[in-house]
C-alpha cells in the first residue's frame, strides 16, 4: 500500500508540473488582460465580424500584439490585417472589427498608435473590449464598444492639425467644438466633472448635430480614462435616441426597412463627432 500510494503521488506531481508548464506556453501567447470597466456597451455582435488584438508591452516597452495566438511587431500590423481581409468573404470586409484588448491602465499613446496603424492599413472599424457589471462574472461573456477610427488619428503622426479637422468637418458639418479633456480629472469645456453619470448629462445636454467634441489627451492620460469618456458620450447618445425611437426590432437578428430607416433618422439627428488632439510628444 505504501508503495502504490508513493507511485500515485509521483505520477500526480508529474502531471501538476505538465499542466503548469502548459499552462506557461499558453499565457505566452495568450495572455491575461485586465480590461477598462465602462458601463456602457455595445450589442457583441463585432465578435461575429472580428478579430482580437491583445496589446502586451515588454519591460522595455516594446509592444507586442497577439492574433490568434500568433505574435505580431506594430509595425506589422498591415501585413496582419491584409491577412485577416484575405480570409474573409469580400462583402463582409466593411463589417470587419478589430477588437483591441489592453489592460485598462496602458497609456493612451499606445493604443493611439495601433489605431494610427490600423487606420493606414484600412482597417477602420474597431470594438474597445470592456468589463461590465453583467461579464465581470462571466469570462465566456464578451463587450465592447464599436467605434470608427477617422482622420484625426493622423495628427498623431503630426500632421497639420487644421488641415486633418477640415476633413472630419467636412463630413459632419459641424460649426460648435466643445473641448474635452481625457485624464483621471476631466474637464468638460473648462468645468471638472465630479462624477460618471454628471458626464452622461453634459454630454446629453451638449450634444447636436452641428456639435463636435474634441477630446485632448495629456502624456498622462491611460486607457481607462479614455474609456470613461468615449463610455459616458456614446450612453449619452443613445439614451437621446431610443427617448425619440418609435421602431423597435423584434429581435437582434431582424431589422425591418422602417427600423433601419428611423435608426438612420436618428443617428443623423444625435451624432457622435469626436475630433482628437495629443497634447504630448508622438512616440515613433
Amino acid at each position: 500500500f505504501i508503495t502504490l500510494l508513493a507511485i500515485t503521488f509521483s505520477i500526480s506531481r508529474i502531471n501538476t508540473l505538465n499542466y503548469k508548464k502548459l499552462d506557461n506556453v499558453m499565457l505566452v501567447n495568450n495572455p491575461i488582460v485586465d480590461c477598462p470597466f465602462s458601463e456602457f456597451y455595445n450589442d457583441n455582435d463585432s465578435w461575429r465580424y472580428g478579430f482580437d488584438i491583445k496589446i502586451e508591452e515588454d519591460k522595455n516597452g516594446v509592444i507586442k500584439l497577439y492574433v490568434y495566438d500568433k505574435k505580431w511587431q506594430v509595425e506589422e500590423i498591415p501585413k496582419m490585417v491584409q491577412v485577416e481581409h484575405a480570409s474573409r468573404r469580400a462583402e463582409v470586409i466593411h463589417f470587419l472589427r478589430a477588437n483591441l484588448v489592453a489592460h485598462r491602465n496602458k497609456k493612451i499613446q499606445t493604443i493611439k498608435k495601433l489605431e494610427l496603424y490600423l487606420f493606414k492599413s484600412n482597417q477602420f472599424n474597431v470594438s474597445y473590449t470592456v468589463k461590465t457589471r453583467d461579464s465581470l462574472f462571466d469570462r465566456m461573456d464578451r463587450r465592447g464598444i464599436k467605434k470608427r477610427i477617422l482622420n484625426d488619428i493622423l495628427d498623431f503622426e503630426s500632421v497639420k492639425k487644421d488641415s486633418v479637422h477640415l476633413l472630419v468637418k467636412e463630413k459632419y458639418r459641424f460649426n460648435n467644438t466643445i473641448k474635452v479633456h481625457v485624464g483621471e480629472i476631466i474637464i468638460f469645456d473648462t468645468i471638472e466633472v465630479k462624477s460618471q453619470q454628471e458626464l452622461v448629462e453634459k454630454f446629453k445636454t451638449a450634444n447636436s448635430k452641428n456639435t463636435a467634441f474634441e477630446y485632448i489627451y495629456q502624456e498622462n492620460t491611460v486607457y481607462q480614462d479614455y474609456i470613461n469618456v468615449l463610455g459616458a458620450h456614446f450612453q449619452a447618445v443613445d439614451i437621446l435616441r431610443k427617448e425619440k425611437q418609435t421602431v423597435f426590432q423584434e429581435n437582434k437578428y431582424t431589422k425591418t426597412p422602417m427600423y433601419t430607416e428611423e435608426q438612420i433618422e436618428l443617428q443623423s439627428l444625435f451624432p457622435v463627432i469626436i475630433l482628437e488632439k495629443f497634447n504630448f510628444t508622438k512616440t515613433n
